[in-house]
C-alpha cells in the first residue's frame, strides 16, 4: 500500500505521460529541423527551449511567372518616366499651368493658369513629353513636332479655314474678324460665328448665395468671350422677384484677383465697386493707424511689418464687357472661389472648375455659348385646386381658396379670379408667382 501511495503515476496513466512526452520530443526535433531560433534556459544551460512560429504558405501566382523581368532598359525607362513627372507635373511651373487644385475645397492649393497662354503651353508640354517618351524607347523622331504644327498651321491660313466668322451669302468672302458677330452684314447675308480651333472653353460654377457651398449652376464660356456674357447667363430667382416687383436693379459686379469688373453696360447702372473700395480704403487706413501705434523698433522694421499686413494692397476696378477671360489668369478648382454679386446685396461664390481645349466633339457655333450644362432641379408644387397641374402661382388671404397659402395654376387662376374679358372679379388678396415669389405668410 505504501508503494502504492508513493509512486504519482501507475499503470495506463504513466504509459499516457510517457507517450506525451515522447510527442513533445518528437514536436520540438521538428520544430527544430525547420530552423526555427532556440533560447538558453537561465537556470541549465544545456537545456534549449524552442520558440513556436506559425507557418503559412503561399501560392505563387501562375501569371506572375510568365512575366518578364524587368531589364536595364526597362529600369532606365521608369526612371525617366519618374523624373519627367516629378518635374514637369508634380512641382514645375507647367503643373500650376495645367492641373486643377487636388482638393476640392482647399484655399490654399488652387493653381494659378493663364487662359490667352493655355494653348501655348498644353502644346509646348505634349511636345517635351513625346521627346522623353522617344528619349526613354530609344527612338529617334525624323521630324519636330514644332516644324508639323508650323506645316498645318500653314496649311489653315491659307486654304482660309481657320477663320473665325464666315458669311454665308452670295458671293460672300469669309471674314476672320473677331467683331464680325456685332456687325450687322449686309442685306441678304448672315453672320455665323464659329468657335475658333485655338480657343480654349471654361467650366464655371456658381453657388446658392446664403449656402456657398452648394452648386447651383455649371456654364460653359469660351475664353474668347466677355465677362459680361458670363453674367447674362447666371440665373437667379432674386432678379426674378426685383423685375415683377418693378424694382430690378441692372448693377453687379464680379470680383477676381483683386480686381472688381462693374457691369455698366445700362445707363442706369451704378457702380457697386465705387462705395466697396470707400469702405476698404477707410478699414486700411484705421489698420495702419493700429499697426503704427503698436509697432515698436527702427523705422525700417516698421515699414517692412506694414508691408507684411497688406493694407498697402491697392485693388483695381474695370469694366466687364471690355475683358475676356483670355486676358485672366485664374485660380482652377472650387477651393478657389471668387465674388459675383448683384441687386445690391445678393453674392454668390463663383469658381472655375475646368479649363480645357476645343476638340472636335464641342458644339461649333459661338452662339451657343455661354451654355449652362447643369441647373439644380427647382421644388415644384401641385396645384392645390385641380390636384392635377403644376402650381404656377401662390395666393394668400382669398376667401375662396381652399386654404392660405394656396397654390394655384393657370387654369385655375383664371377660372376662379378672372372673367371671360380677363378682368379680375374680386379682391383681396395678394398673388405671386411661384417659386421665384413666394414671400413668408405674416
Amino acid at each position: 500500500m505504501g508503494n502504492a501511495h508513493t509512486t504519482p503515476y501507475s499503470g495506463a496513466d504513466h504509459q499516457l505521460v510517457s507517450t506525451s512526452q515522447e510527442e513533445n520530443e518528437e514536436n520540438e526535433e521538428n520544430t527544430r529541423g525547420l530552423g526555427v531560433g532556440e533560447t538558453e534556459t537561465e537556470g541549465n544551460p544545456n537545456l534549449k527551449r524552442s520558440t513556436t512560429t506559425t507557418t503559412t504558405t503561399t501560392t505563387e501566382d501562375p501569371q506572375r511567372k510568365k512575366r518578364r523581368p524587368l531589364g536595364p532598359g526597362d529600369r532606365e525607362r521608369e526612371k525617366a518616366f519618374q523624373a519627367l513627372a516629378k518635374v514637369e507635373y508634380l512641382g514645375g511651373d507647367v503643373s500650376d499651368r495645367l492641373c486643377p487644385a487636388p482638393s476640392r475645397h482647399d484655399f490654399t492649393t488652387a493653381y494659378s493658369v493663364d487662359v490667352g497662354q493655355f494653348t501655348r503651353i498644353y502644346v509646348e508640354t505634349q511636345e517635351k513629353l513625346f521627346g522623353e517618351i522617344a528619349k526613354a524607347e530609344g527612338v529617334e523622331c525624323d521630324v519636330a513636332l514644332g516644324e508639323i504644327a508650323n506645316e498645318v498651321e500653314r496649311a489653315r491660313s491659307g486654304s482660309g479655314k481657320s477663320a473665325e466668322r464666315v458669311r454665308i451669302a452670295d458671293g460672300g468672302d469669309p471674314s476672320p474678324s473677331p467683331d464680325a458677330a456685332a456687325e450687322p452684314g449686309p442685306s441678304g447675308s448672315s453672320m455665323v460665328a464659329r468657335v475658333a480651333e485655338d480657343d480654349v472653353i471654361l467650366k464655371v460654377g456658381i453657388y446658392h448665395p446664403e449656402k456657398p457651398m452648394r452648386l447651383m449652376q455649371e456654364v460653359l464660356v469660351l475664353g474668347s468671350q466677355r465677362l459680361s456674357e458670363l453674367r447674362d447667363m447666371i440665373i437667379c430667382q432674386r432678379d426674378d422677384i426685383a423685375e415683377d416687383n418693378g424694382m430690378h436693379v441692372p448693377s453687379g459686379f464680379f470680383f477676381i484677383n483683386g480686381t472688381f469688373y462693374d457691369d455698366t453696360r445700362d445707363p442706369k447702372a451704378i457702380r457697386y465697386s465705387k462705395n466697396v473700395l470707400q469702405f476698404i480704403e477707410h478699414k486700411q487706413d484705421q489698420g495702419k493707424s493700429a499697426v503704427a501705434a503698436l509697432s515698436r523698433g527702427e523705422e525700417k522694421d516698421r515699414i517692412e511689418r506694414m508691408a507684411s499686413t497688406g493694407l498697402d494692397h491697392k485693388f483695381k476696378r474695370a469694366t466687364m464687357e471690355d475683358v475676356t477671360f483670355a486676358s485672366l489668369e485664374l485660380k482652377l478648382g472650387s477651393g478657389h472661389p471668387y465674388v459675383y454679386c448683384h441687386q445690391g446685396c445678393c453674392e454668390h461664390r463663383l469658381a472655375f472648375h475646368d479649363l480645357r481645349a476645343v476638340h472636335t466633339d464641342d458644339r461649333s457655333l459661338r452662339s451657343e455659348y455661354p451654355r449652362t450644362i447643369y441647373h439644380k432641379f427647382e421644388r415644384r408644387v401641385k396645384c392645390m385646386v385641380c390636384e392635377y397641374d403644376e402650381g404656377k402661382y401662390i395666393v394668400y388671404s382669398d376667401d375662396r381658396a381652399p386654404c392660405s397659402p394656396c397654390a394655384m395654376c393657370e387654369d385655375c387662376h383664371q377660372s376662379l379670379h378672372l372673367d371671360t374679358k380677363e378682368k379680375e372679379l374680386y379682391g383681396g388678396y395678394q398673388m405671386y408667382r411661384y417659386p421665384t415669389g413666394v414671400p413668408r405668410e405674416t
